[in-house]
């Protein structure tokens, strides 16, 4: 793992990882800006990923001045230079959900029950946060 200006840069077989999110070799080299892999007017692609016998590999992956270089392990040399921005705007991988705040559990019993009964909410008056926190509190909630 290298860290540069509180940017984390991880290296794996098959991807890396930059600030939490993945990106593929394969869809890293499909994607270069250079003009060999890109028409540099029309951004049509010139290269066809489909015409390698093998999956791309790095021959090594620096991150310089908030840009991701690769140097692509094939002859001719062959480098795609990606800024920091450019990728994390195309980054596939998923937000993270928001999880909701764990709430702390009431155990109880008949006494209790007896002691704190539990409210009726009515299901359709829009009482719908309170009795989520009812049931993600006691377990169970009680609608009419």
């Amino acid at each position: 793992m290298v860290k540069l200006q509180y940017k984390e840069l991880i290296k794996s077989d098959r991807f890396l990882t930059l600030d939490g999110k993945r990106f593929h070799y394969i869809w890293l080299y499909d994607h270069c800006l250079c003009p060999r892999c890109y028409h540099p007017s029309s951004f049509q692609k010139i290269n066809d990923l489909s015409d390698r016998l093998e999956l791309p590999k790095p021959k090594s992956v620096q991150f310089q001045d908030e840009k991701l270089i690769i140097d692509w392990d094939e002859d001719p040399p062959h480098r795609s230079i990606f800024p920091r921005s450019w990728l994390l705007s195309r980054a596939y991988d998923p937000k993270p959900e928001p999880r909701l705040s764990p709430r702390e559990k009431q155990l109880w019993d008949k006494a209790w029950l007896d002691a704190n009964p539990p409210e009726w909410c009515e299901y359709s008056n829009g009482s719908f946060e309170f009795w989520m926190n009812q049931l993600s509190t006691l377990g169970f909630t009680l609608l009419r």
